[in-house]
């Protein structure tokens, strides 16, 4: 008994150790951006899923929201290089909204078919009501 009284607390020392270093997924958010024309106050913001995407992975998934304050807008995603050239392999996403867009897959076979070095960078390029943003930086690995 009075081992096991001095496992446990190791084991639970142990775990929280565990559980602070281990990284997590950080996802990538935009700031909110004012878009005219589209209601009083109407803003629109960004999400991915991740600002880092291994070997295994196998789309970006992005999606746009309003802060409620929106009419309904038309909307444009794609995943874009540094000098904002589109990736056609990864997918393209458009419609409307007012909300909250469904969420959007982009391919990442395709990007990595179309690269030749180990880890490269892209963002999600948005388009909401006229207005165009951008993701942060998003690291890649093929």
């Amino acid at each position: 008994m009075k081992k096991l009284l001095k496992i446990v607390p190791l084991f639970i020392v142990t775990l929280a150790f565990v559980a602070v270093i281990t990284p997590k997924a950080e996802a990538a958010t935009t700031s909110w951006y004012s878009v005219s024309g589209h209601g009083s106050g109407c803003q629109v913001q960004g999400y991915t899923d991740s600002t880092v995407y291994k070997k295994a992975a196998t789309s970006i998934d992005s999606y746009m929201k309003t802060n409620g304050k929106c009419n309904t807008m038309n909307y444009e995603m794609t995943v874009v290089d540094s000098e904002d050239t589109g990736y056609g392999a990864a997918g393209y996403a458009n419609g409307s909204f007012s909300k909250q867009t469904s969420t959007k897959k982009f391919s990442l076979s395709g990007i990595r078919r179309d690269v030749d070095v180990n880890s490269f960078k892209v963002r999600v390029r948005y388009t909401a009501g006229g207005k165009t943003f951008y993701s942060p930086s998003i690291t890649v690995y093929k």
